[in-house]
């Protein structure tokens, strides 16, 4: 169910999903860039790998921990929401919307060059098969502009029906109060995307840090000790346990 939504913290990568061959019941992701090595740009060196069934427990526990809270503090929960979710939403519109100008901005600026070089080519400052050469060049990177400019303007279209206000996202968390497990549905309402970072051992103790983006940004409750921890322990491989930490978001 986390096919697409994991992302990698180091090349920003989807994360693959695989399954033990001698064991198929043990399911995992790792960097797709990893897997790809010497074949692509933006070679990942590491392989982010995080077990399918603990990142389910992980998400299922934060939601969980955002309903707690939603429960007993419903007007502070809306007005944290409000706060992430509108600097979160301009930054990402404000950096799509910058890069569309950028190459709106250039193909203006190619229409000019090329105006430029054909009256130099009328002139005879510059020779027709320079012309030839430098207006195919223009043309060139101004087809590949116009089909960014096509994707970049469908991703925002796509962007802003999807994004949704902290008034429909805590109505969704409403529909949910009896939630006992996630499913496919559940997950792609609530959450955006998920940058998992690959494991570091830090004072002798192995961390693997998880961030969790909801529709509306990521969601950092202030007092934690208002809600329940979620906590999540499981076996990953012979003689070693995972564990999850809301305060660092890490496992």
């Amino acid at each position: 169910m986390f096919s697409g939504l994991l992302v990698c913290s180091t090349c920003d990568a989807n994360l693959n999903f695989h399954f033990n061959q001698k064991n198929p019941s043990i399911t995992y992701f790792n960097c797709s860039n990893y897997n790809n090595r010497g074949k692509q740009r933006g070679d990942c060196d590491a392989t982010h790998h995080v077990r399918a069934e603990f990142l389910e427990q992980v998400v299922l526990g934060d939601i969980a921990r955002i309903m707690a809270f939603t429960r007993h503090y419903e007007d502070e929960f809306l007005q944290i929401l409000t706060e992430s979710a509108g600097t979160e939403q301009q930054r990402q519109l404000g950096a799509m919307e910058r890069e569309l100008a950028t190459l709106k901005a250039r193909n203006a600026e190619l229409d000019s060059l090329f105006n430029r070089i054909y009256e130099d080519s009328v002139s005879g400052k510059i020779s027709e098969e320079r012309f030839a050469k430098m207006s195919r060049m223009y043309e060139d990177e101004q087809t590949e502009n116009e089909q960014l400019i096509d994707l970049l303007s469908h991703d925002l279209l796509i962007y802003r029906k999807r994004t949704g206000t902290a008034k429909d996202f805590l109505a969704t968390i409403k529909r949910y109060t009896r939630m006992k497990r996630l499913t496919p549905e559940i997950l792609r309402e609530f959450v955006d995307k998920i940058i998992v970072h690959h494991r570091q051992r830090i004072d002798g103790v192995d961390e693997q840090k998880i961030e969790i983006f909801y529709s509306v940004g990521k969601i950092e409750v202030p007092d934690r000790a208002k809600v329940p921890q979620v906590d999540v322990c499981m076996p990953i491989r012979k003689g070693v346990v995972a564990h999850y930490s809301p305060d660092r978001k890490s496992a």
